[in-house]
């Protein structure tokens, strides 16, 4: 079966494209690790349908078709998540033409930088708000309730974690063990003393 009738048989739909950086590195021949530009990518019509898809090492890899304003651009293959990824095009008008979109948004984007704020005031604690399991906290103390506490990495390692339980981590804090939401917690930024 020919490539155009495979892709026109195909049993999928066509889902945002948000670009990795393998995809950017075919325009730039450097990477650029930029959320903001695969972003952007979506908004302006890019989109893809996997063609063949398995998993490996928890990501998606196979072939997929990318399209742009739905015409089909160009084909990206990856045997595992540790292999280089592989980008064959449609033809060389259809690179350059997509080239120099992607490079219109890069340079757009690259000439916004964020500049710091020099008089902004920074905590000597900091807050995780998202689940975390123990052994990523790097503290092997953090504050609650204005207390500093122990974070128990053993009875943490004990428990059997639930997807609904992985925000929670046991602590001790003056001789009691509890468990407690991690967003509770106050992680100290190492300092030195003044």
């Amino acid at each position: 079966m020919k490539l155009q009738e495979l892709l026109s048989r195909l049993d999928s739909e066509e889902t945002p494209y948000y670009a990795d950086d393998d995809f950017l590195y075919e325009f730039l021949h450097r990477r650029l690790f930029e959320p903001r530009i695969s972003f952007k990518l979506h908004n302006n019509g890019f989109t893809k349908r996997p063609i063949t898809q398995w998993v490996s090492y928890g990501h998606y890899v196979g072939t997929t078709a990318i399209y742009w304003n739905g015409e089909f651009i160009c084909l990206k293959t990856q045997t595992s998540y540790q292999n280089f990824v592989n980008i064959q095009w449609v033809s060389e008008e259809v690179f350059n033409r997509v080239s120099d979109f992607v490079k219109s948004l890069i340079e757009k984007e690259t000439c916004e930088p964020v500049y710091l704020d020099h008089e902004k005031e920074y905590g000597e604690t900091y807050k995780l708000e998202f689940g975390a399991i123990t052994d990523q906290i790097l503290s092997d103390w953090a504050f609650y309730d204005g207390e500093k506490c122990k974070i128990l990495r053993d009875k943490n390692r004990e428990e059997i974690r639930k997807d609904d339980d992985i925000a929670t981590v046991w602590i001790e804090q003056n001789s009691i063990v509890k468990q407690v939401h991690i967003s509770e917690l106050e992680f100290p930024v190492l300092l030195k003393d003044s």
